[in-house]
């Protein structure tokens, strides 16, 4: 991974009131994403939801493996590593820990893919996030506890405050803002800005950031129009962004498919893991070592692979699924030309990529629940002592 692959925030909430409203819920509708319609139904879910969509409008899915809950409604449990997708029209409201009356309340905007892990005790609650394109608002609760990550790119930022917004555009540029707090941002440079109101901070294509003035009564329309420009961009040079990100799809294919077909010759061990996940028991200290190193040393070249192949994957899978719907991509007519057969590639192995990712979270998520007792150090060994941090959004600390 280079510098420029990780964005990362940490949340962390203060004790003020407030501020973000609950958009009015849009007609729902039941057409499933395009490109998941096809996809097997999921079984129903026997673990403890994490998190739970409370309001849920238009084209809202969500993939746990390589099985798919489509038309996701509100009330649909969600469980770490499942994908989290909305379409043109989608958009929705998820609550994290919804058995806790601290909610942390999560609103997500149209055309975004993202996942998470959390985990929570009565003293403290964390959360890592993966933003692979759109927008998120979060509104933490006050209770002063609550720490989340979001990974995405470019920049590291911490943040204080109670209501945050990430935009992202299919580019990889950010831009990052809040109705009160303030949010630090470290650029792969370096460098650093606070976002607060008044001032926003713009993370360009090639991670370099910089502030922007911002009155708050001009953020709303700010944030609108920074995605409407973004949107009208790919008329003009879309071309150049997919041929990108085609470039890096390829660049990282080879780690991936060898992370999964690493992952693949431990199939009939994740199997019986989801029997014992189903039965509701973890392992104990020393129990089935020799298996757990086995998918361990699988999942450590899965860890390693995963965030450089998902990011231009998911924004390729929306190029592609806009182009269908009669987006055209901007640029020169060589850029254009070569533009076609990749797209064509993509759409011939899509479904393939799609359940290799599928799998390798789903993995993770046995892992995570079933090794509670195990630490990353244990089980990985020194490899994981140079595990970069944003290449392990699974924590495997004591829990």
């Amino acid at each position: 991974m280079t510098k420029g692959d990780a964005f990362i925030i940490v949340l962390f909430s203060l004790t003020a009131a407030m501020g973000c409203a609950t958009a009015a819920p849009a007609e729902k509708t039941e057409a499933p994403l395009p490109h998941l319609a096809a996809a097997t139904p999921s079984p129903r879910a026997v673990e403890r939801p994490t998190a739970q969509i409370s309001f849920a409008g238009g084209e809202v899915a969500v993939r746990r493996g390589e099985h798919l809950i489509p038309n996701a409604d509100a009330g649909t449990a969600l469980l770490p590593f499942d994908l989290v997708q909305t379409g043109d029209s989608g958009r929705m409201e998820i609550l994290l820990n919804p058995a806790r009356a601290e909610e942390t309340r999560l609103e997500v905007g149209a055309r975004s893919t993202f996942y998470f892990d959390l985990c929570g005790s009565s003293e403290a609650k964390n959360g890592r996030f993966r933003l692979l394109k759109g927008t998120l608002t979060v509104e933490l609760p006050k209770d002063g506890r609550t720490s989340l990550t979001l990974s995405s790119d470019a920049t590291r930022a911490g943040a204080d405050g109670t209501v945050f917004f990430v935009e992202s555009a299919e580019d990889g540029a950010l831009l990052v803002s809040c109705a009160e707090g303030q949010v630090s941002c470290r650029g792969a440079d370096g460098s650093g800005f606070f976002a607060r109101p008044g001032t926003a901070v713009e993370s360009s294509a090639n991670g370099r950031l910089f502030p922007k003035m911002l009155p708050d009564e001009r953020l709303a329309v700010y944030r609108s129009s920074w995605r409407i420009e973004k949107d009208a961009s790919l008329a003009k040079s879309g071309a150049s962004t997919a041929l990108a990100l085609f470039s890096a799809l390829e660049a990282h294919r080879k780690a991936l498919e060898a992370a999964a077909e690493g992952l693949e010759t431990q199939a009939p061990v994740l199997a019986s893991w989801e029997q014992r996940l189903e039965a509701g028991g973890p392992f104990g200290p020393g129990e089935a070592q020799a298996e757990r190193k086995a998918i361990a040393a699988a999942l450590l070249s899965g860890l390693a692979a995963l965030p450089s192949f998902e990011r231009p994957y998911y924004r390729l899978a929306d190029l592609a699924d806009r182009r269908g719907a009669g987006l055209a991509l901007g640029g020169s007519s060589a850029e254009k030309d070569k533009l076609a057969p990749l797209f064509d590639a993509f759409a011939a192995k899509r479904a393939e990529d799609e359940g290799r990712l599928g799998r390798l979270r789903r993995a993770l998520y046995l892992f995570s629940k079933l090794n509670a007792s195990a630490s990353l150090a244990d089980l990985f060994g020194d490899r994981a002592r140079n595990l970069k941090p944003d290449e392990s959004l699974l924590e495997l600390e004591d829990r």
